[in-house]
């Protein structure tokens, strides 16, 4: 999913004047790949290789020109869901969910718990942010429980009960979704562990993506910047509010058209301000 990450524009390609546009390999084939297994994620086994027989088998079609078009109608009316939303995010839309998710449990009673789990998704420009529906694994002292949220906005909060103290949770358990994710922890004790802080980016040399962790111990307006080594800014990873946690941030040279090279990356959170050095090796 790495390469997918890479791609740059949306999979419907709008200038189809250039041959390196319509077989992007990032993009045509690696993102498109993804989508088809999200799309599978979304509707499960059956259905999808269901919609891919009927598609492949739809007599007019076969031997003809398909449209996107043509394979949404045909999967919506194998599912019967409405997969608009799906298809508007990931065929004309661009990027890819990032997410921050916090929890907290309660004791309701004897072995009854209460989970509330926030979802917080970076702003993206199109779409402002992904609608998807995600399985979470939710692990307890009772057994592994999980579930499937339908995650809709922006910011969005989920409560529900289980039977059994919760201990961990993994958020889209089988990595259906193409996404970035932070570390998912418990929000009471993010608090009594978490400090201001910038890592080393990994891997370093680089080439095509690298990571750069940070951490928050409380809600901040986060800048994380990219300059060059004559100091001129090359990218903004992070212009934005973010609720205390841990994160990582990827970044793709290869969208800037940047060449190999020194650079640094500097994070500004509240008073805090950090610089750090990492090297790109086309």
């Amino acid at each position: 999913m790495s390469y997918a990450k890479s791609a740059f524009g949306p999979i419907w390609v709008q200038n189809i004047s250039g041959v390196d546009q319509i077989f992007d390999g990032a993009r045509s084939y690696a993102k498109g790949a993804c989508v088809l297994h999200m799309l599978r994620g979304v509707v499960g086994d059956s259905v999808f290789f269901n919609i891919m027989k009927t598609y492949a088998d739809d007599p007019s079609l076969a031997y003809g020109v398909a449209t996107t078009e043509d394979f949404q109608e045909i999967a919506e009316t194998v599912s019967g869901e409405d997969l608009d939303y799906f298809f508007q995010e990931w065929i004309y839309g661009e990027n890819y969910p990032k997410y921050t998710v916090n929890w907290t449990e309660s004791k309701i009673s004897g072995n009854l718990y209460k989970i509330s789990l926030t979802i917080n998704q970076s702003v993206n420009t199109n779409p402002k942010f992904f609608t998807m529906p995600v399985k979470v694994k939710i692990n307890t002292s009772a057994g592994d429980t999980v579930v499937t949220l339908f995650n809709n906005a922006l910011v969005q909060n989920f409560e529900f009960d289980l039977i059994g103290k919760p201990l961990s949770i993994n958020f889209d358990e089988g990595n259906w979704i193409l996404k970035t994710l932070s570390t998912v922890t418990d929000a009471e004790d993010i608090s009594k562990t978490l400090r201001y802080s910038l890592e080393q980016n990994y891997p370093n040399p680089f080439n095509p993506s690298t990571k750069i962790p940070f951490q928050i111990p409380g809600a901040e307006f986060v800048t994380l910047k990219v300059y060059d080594i004559l100091g001129k800014e090359v990218s903004t990873l992070l212009n934005e509010h973010k609720p205390q946690g841990k994160y990582e941030v990827e970044f793709h040279p290869s969208n800037k058209n940047l060449s190999s090279g020194i650079y640094y990356y500097s994070l500004r959170a509240g008073d805090f301000l950090k610089t750090r050095k990492m090297l790109f090796i086309k």
